[in-house]
């Protein structure tokens, strides 16, 4: 299964580790689907994620992690 996630759930994963976004990423790292993403959508995480508001709640590293898994 092919599956598209907005940039908003894949934020809501990095902030809240309890949540359903979290719980979806974590069936992609599985491989329990195929993530659809664009070079867009992963640039636009990697500068969302450096937005102050953001980074009070999410570790650059938590960021990069995702993004590296992703590309991967």
């Amino acid at each position: 299964m092919r599956v598209v996630l907005d940039t908003n759930v894949l934020l809501a994963a990095l902030m809240a580790p309890r949540g359903r976004p979290h719980q979806v990423f974590q069936a992609f790292l599985k491989d329990r689907f195929t993530l659809i993403t664009s070079v867009q959508q992963l640039e636009e995480l990697s500068r969302v994620t450096r937005y102050p508001g953001v980074r009070e709640r999410i570790q650059p590293v938590q960021a990069g992690n995702m993004i590296n898994a992703i590309r991967a």
